[in-house]
Order: C-alpha cells, then structure tokens, then sequence
C-alpha cells in the first residue's frame, strides 16, 4: 500500500484522525467475527478490555490508541491511561508521543490497524527504544527495548494458543489484517493460506484476501476475490466496499458509483461512507454528488463536535472546482478557525485562500480521499456507529 504524500501537503494526512473520535464499542462486538459465531469465541477476541486489564497489572503508564479507551478498567483509566485528546494527539503524530513518553514512561503502547496511524507505528518500528511485542487482531502492541520481539508464529504455536477451530480461524483473519495494514503481505499470506485450509468465515476470509490484493495494487484481483465474498455472503459490507474502490481503480467509475449510490447514498451515519461515495462521484465526474456527500459529512461531524478540517479541505477543493468559490472560501476559512492547527497545514489553506482570491486554478494538496483499505470483518475503520 503507498501512504506516501507529499511533505508539504500534509493537510490531508488526518483522514480518518477525525472519525477516530467516534470510536464505538459496537464495532467490536458486530465487527469481529461472522454471523452467529461472536458468542463462541474466546473473550479474548471478542472484546480488548482483558488484554488492557493485562497490561494495566504493571501499575505503570500505557498508551492506547483512541478505539481501546472505551474498554480500559475504570478504575484505572485516570492515572495509567492517556485522556481522549492526548491519545488521539499521540497517535497521529510520533513526535507528539514520544514527546508524552518522555514525560511519563509508557511500559507499554497499543495501536490500532488504521492506516493514520501508521508514521507512529513505522516511528516505533524503527526505534532504537522500543519492540514490537506482538501482533494481534486488535493491532500492535509495543514494549520498551529488551522485551521479547514478536515473530509469526508457526500453525502448530497458533493451534496450541487457539486450540478451539473458531478462536483460530478468527484469530488468522484478524491478525492477517492487522499485518497488511502495516505492510507484511507475506506474512498475511501466510495466515490466510492457514485459515483457508480450516474451511470456515469463507466469505471474510475472502474478503480479507482482497484486501491483500487491494494493498499491493492488484485491483482486477481484488475486485474478483470482493465478488467472491459476496457470492457466499451479501451482507458482507466491507467486501462491498473493497469492491466498489476496486472498480474505480480499473476504471469502472460509474459500475462504482451505482453500487455506492444504492449502498451509502441515503447514509448519513457513516464517515467512511460519505468519504467513499465522495470519491466515487469524484472519479465519475459528478460534482454535485460529490460535493453533496462532503456536505453530509462535514454536518455529520459538526453533530458530533469532531474536528471536521479534513472534510472541509476536501469540501472546499470540490466546490472550487465547480466554480463555488464564496462556499470554498468558507470553507477554508473554517479550517484555520481549528484550534492548534498546525503550522504546515495552516499555511497549505492559507495558500489556498490566496488562489481563490486570485481567481487561480487550487494547487493540488496531495492523495485525494483517505487510502484505508476496509477490515473485511465489518469496517475501514472503528468509526461507525
């Protein structure tokens, strides 16, 4: 998968950082397992509170990405784990964890398997101070330097570990996700080759498959292996989403956008769905559709009083483009309203103001729309409600 962006267009880096305030504890419970299966499975895979109550024990410092707060002990939460702010702040931002580190001394880090996250987890790899621990179906969770340093485990450790068929099977899936959203196709190969030998989730594990073939730009597979899913199970909402990204990447914008039409275009709930309907109208050509869907969102996170730059940004380039430019302007303006705007991006708006107002063509502020790649387990992200 390619996150690269330009330096100085950093504006756009927070998709998806906004929509991380919304974390539900729905996700969890409905987006973990198939249909029917969730009561049979290990605590442990239905929900991370156990794991944060393991790594709450030490009675020192953890840091957890924004989704895992809803699940810290209570008792605990005030004086081990981060506030709602700082973990989103640390989270998206290495230096502003490691700043945080310095000051309190985390034992431990748990991150979420979303691709804004990932310059924290890249940063984490590459340190000298800190190993990754281990991979699991929630993520990653890291140690400080001298902890044992986390490596596939084989089937038969896997098998001893997960010895119920359900718990492994979910197990295999799940983390294989985690591992291609930082970029270890081979070893979520291997995992899905695993889990396909035991004949159960078919339609999440080919899901899962195409969300490999999605990350490494394989789209023509990606969109056969989403209709594949679909075939065994129509509700499969995340394979539905590969496959609608997938078709515009080949080139079949309007196929996308009629099945995005049909799937999210009375949705007013959903962030991932208004951005993906946005990108879609975008690829075919329709600005009003477009510009509608951003619209939607935008209100949607005002409603949820979520930071909405991101959105606006991608708000105000529409309806520049379509020759809206008082309703763009606004829009900008309304990003440098955010409070602790960064710098960087403060400048990229104001530098987008200063074309509107010169009646200029906007200059291009990098990856249009988020590149998140849907968890076939239910969502592109632990945003929905």
């Amino acid at each position: 998968m390619n996150n690269s962006v330009p330096s100085r267009r950093t504006l756009l880096l927070a998709a998806g950082a906004a929509g991380a305030l919304l974390l539900m504890v729905t996700v969890f419970l409905t987006g973990v397992s198939g249909k029917n299966r969730t009561q049979s499975l290990s605590p442990f895979l239905l929900s991370p509170a156990p794991l944060l109550q393991d790594l709450a024990k030490s009675g020192r410092p953890v840091f957890v990405s924004p989704e895992f707060l809803p699940f810290v002990p209570k008792d605990n939460r005030k004086n081990l784990f981060p506030s709602g702010a700082d973990s989103l702040a640390g989270s998206e931002n290495p230096g502003d964890f490691l700043k945080r580190n310095r000051s309190v001394r985390f034992s431990s880090a748990l991150i979420g398997a979303r691709t804004p996250y990932l310059p924290l987890v890249n940063s984490l790899l590459a340190s000298r101070l800190w190993v990754l621990a281990e991979v699991s179906p929630w993520g990653y969770l890291f140690r400080p330097l001298g902890s044992h340093e986390w490596s596939l485990p084989s089937p038969e450790e896997i098998a001893g570990k997960w010895p119920l068929p359900a718990d492994r099977s979910d197990w295999m899936i799940r983390t294989a996700h985690a591992l291609i959203v930082m970029g270890r196709y081979n070893d979520a190969n291997r995992l899905l080759i695993e889990g396909e030998k035991m004949k159960l989730d078919p339609s999440i594990l080919l899901g899962t498959k195409a969300s490999l073939a999605a990350s490494l730009g394989e789209w023509e597979n990606a969109a056969s292996l989403s209709r594949k899913a679909l075939r065994v199970d129509g509700s499969n909402g995340a394979a539905r989403e590969i496959l609608i990204r997938s078709l515009v990447e080949c080139g079949r914008s309007q196929e996308a956008l009629g099945m995005a039409r049909k799937d999210f275009g009375k949705d007013d709930r959903n962030e991932e769905h208004l951005f993906l309907l946005a990108r879609v109208a975008n690829s075919a050509g329709s600005r009003d559709e477009e510009i509608d869907a951003l619209r939607r969102l935008v209100d949607l996170q005002r409603s949820r009083k979520v930071p909405a730059f991101t959105a606006l940004a991608y708000l105000g380039q529409a309806e520049a483009k379509d020759g809206l430019r008082g309703e763009a302007m606004r829009a900008f303006e309304e990003i440098l309203s955010t409070p602790d705007l960064p710098e960087e991006q403060r400048n990229a708006v104001r530098s987008m103001i200063d074309h509107l107002s010169l009646e200029k063509p906007l200059p291009p502020i990098g990856r249009q729309f988020p590149p998140d790649i849907p968890d076939a387990r239910g969502s592109p992200s632990p945003s929905n409600p």
